[in-house]
């Protein structure tokens, strides 16, 4: 219940198979740690935007993007998707954060 006014104000509204704010289990919490991730580049198309950054987590490498849509001249957090990066092989596929 306390989550509910968060998604509001910040989330985009849609269908989410797995998150939501009636959601309470998270594996890995989708929030930004500046300690631990580092923005590597910014895209503005139009009403959309993409947020890129390299993260450590859990002693494992990942590159995340975050996706935002423009929506009432608010900047909502749409989607997140992240990467594995092992080393001396190639990147896993990207894979849908639950939020």
């Amino acid at each position: 219940e306390l989550r509910i006014p968060i998604y509001k104000e910040y989330i985009t509204e849609r269908e989410r198979k797995y998150g939501g704010a009636e959601y309470t289990s998270h594996i890995f919490p989708p929030n930004y740690d500046p300690s631990k991730e580092t923005i590597t580049e910014v895209q503005i198309t139009g009403k959309k935007a993409s947020i890129f950054t390299d993260r450590e987590y859990a002693r494992m490498n990942y590159k995340r993007e975050y996706k935002y849509k423009l929506i009432e001249n608010r900047w909502l957090l749409d989607t997140i998707k992240e990467q594995y990066l092992p080393e001396n092989r190639d990147p896993e596929k990207w894979k849908s954060v639950i939020i």
